[in-house]
């Protein structure tokens, strides 16, 4: 990336630990979220501590739009993989969170958009939709778009194109909502689960950037900051997760990330609107991962 757009995150992190849970609601191994101060990013601008703020836009629930019930989705080409958009120029970015509904992260993640006039698409593992419905069912009521992640986020792709259609079913059963996205356990690709989500009429949305919150020992918030403003970039579909374990540094960071990319001029968009904006799509996947890229 070249330097005049690199993050320095010097000063990025408050000094002393917070801890934000409610008394009983954290895991044991759950670690104290260290936040970031959301004014402390070298290229924020407004007062320091203060969010950038998005001029709000009325929140529009996506399964209202005739072509979200149909599949027929501009951008979205059933059958086909996405990894980012071509948004000719346009600072658009979208954040996607991966592996929930989760009963400590789902809703943090979510109150911090909203308190912004915000949104985010959510991936919902229909296992954990089943364990915890009244979370799913917050997010279509918040107006936050939903994914189809699979039911047990398995990573053997005849598993996967298996179950493209039950995890539709349990979205449906559960939320009453019919989502036209699907994302693979792992970004893993295979042939038997494009044709799966070809004949589910939905479209695979991969990421162009892996940003690398789920991986062991958890990256710090300032870390999980900083690489999303070395890979942010006009059409960037950022990949996070709200579910899968400790995700406590992820929600301390997204206000920092939030704040980087509003300050950059980025306009936080909607998977949608992204995919709209007008998407190449690509014959194979292209996974940016913390050690380097693979094509497949």
């Amino acid at each position: 990336m070249r330097s005049a757009g690199r993050l320095v995150v010097c000063g990025a992190v408050v000094a002393a630990l917070f801890v934000a849970a409610a008394p009983g609601a954290g895991r044991a191994d759950d670690p104290a979220p260290v936040p970031i101060d959301s004014g402390a990013a070298a290229d924020a601008v407004g007062s320091r501590g203060a969010p950038v703020q998005q001029t709000p836009v009325p929140t529009v629930p996506p399964w209202t739009d005739p072509a979200w019930k149909s599949g027929r989705l501009t951008g979205c080409v059933p059958g086909r993989v996405v990894r980012q958009g071509d948004t000719r120029g346009q600072k658009l970015v979208t954040f996607t969170f991966d592996d929930g509904p989760d009963p400590l992260y789902t809703q943090p993640i979510m109150d911090e958009f909203e308190r912004r006039g915000l949104t985010a698409t959510f991936f919902l593992i229909g296992r954990n939709l089943r364990l915890f419905p009244d979370i799913g069912r917050s997010i279509v009521e918040r107006g936050f778009a939903v994914g189809n992640h699979s039911v047990t986020h398995t990573y053997v792709p005849a598993d996967i194109a298996r179950e493209v259609g039950s995890a539709n079913s349990i979205i449906e059963s559960i939320l009453g909502v019919r989502t036209p996205y699907f994302r693979s356990p792992g970004l893993v690709p295979g042939r038997s689960i494009d044709a799966a989500v070809a004949r589910a009429g939905m479209c695979t949305v991969s990421a162009a950037a892996d940003l690398g919150d789920y991986l062991l020992p958890r990256r710090s918030p300032a870390r999980l900051c900083e690489r999303f403003a070395e890979s942010l970039q006009p059409g960037m579909i950022a990949l996070l997760h709200d579910g899968g374990g400790s995700h406590a540094s992820t929600v301390a960071a997204l206000p920092c990330m939030l704040d980087t990319a509003l300050a950059r001029g980025y306009r936080i968009v909607s998977l949608a609107e992204l995919l709209n904006s007008g998407t190449p799509y690509e014959g194979r996947r292209i996974l940016t991962r913390a050690g380097g890229t693979t094509a497949q």
